[in-house]
């Protein structure tokens, strides 16, 4: 039996009768099974977040990025949305370490688009030079595909106000000190 374009309203019991003679004698063998047809699916999943961007930070700062993925379909897709640095899974899910996730927090959504948001948080304690210039990974892993998303991390620019400020105080009052002596 093949259906076709299956659809709810096809669930029900199928049976299927083999009717044979052997010996001169006529037979029939039946086996029958229940068909449900659930109607969920999913497609692949769209990581949202991060988008392959660049973030700045401070050394010895914290810092938090949020991993957010969109499953279109109908039901509870099984979805596993990790964090990755340096192709390593981060597991922890709490300090002492200094980078740890989330646990991921899962909502639902009907429109404009019927699925499921994933949502997991990268979480740094405290910003170290190695941290720096490698990129972290969100990864959704599904039987539909295993799309990602990153950030690159970089040091911030360097506060350039105060030594202009500072530049521009001394200019100042050399000014006044030789309109002064002149």
């Amino acid at each position: 039996l093949n259906v076709k374009r299956v659809e709810p309203e096809d669930s029900g019991t199928y049976t299927c009768t083999l009717t044979f003679t052997l010996g001169g004698v006529t037979g029939t063998v039946s086996e029958s099974i229940d068909a449900s047809i659930r109607d969920e699916y999913s497609l692949v999943p769209q990581v949202h977040e991060p988008t392959n961007e660049i973030i700045k930070a401070k050394i010895g700062s914290n810092l938090t990025v949020k991993c957010l993925v969109f499953v279109p379909g109908v039901g509870i897709p099984f979805v596993d949305v990790l964090w990755l640095v340096r192709d390593d899974f981060i597991f922890d899910t709490s300090p002492p370490a200094n980078v740890y996730t989330s646990e991921p927090s899962v909502w639902s959504q009907k429109t404009p688009q019927e699925g499921v948001w994933f949502e997991r948080m990268l979480f740094i304690s405290e910003l170290k030079k190695e941290d720096f210039y490698i990129n972290y990974t969100c990864q959704a892993s599904s039987f539909r595909g295993v799309p990602k998303g990153y950030f690159t991390l970089l040091p911030s620019d360097p506060d350039i106000l105060l030594p202009v400020g500072l530049v521009f105080c001394h200019v100042v009052v050399l000014f006044i000190v030789s309109v002064t002596v002149y």
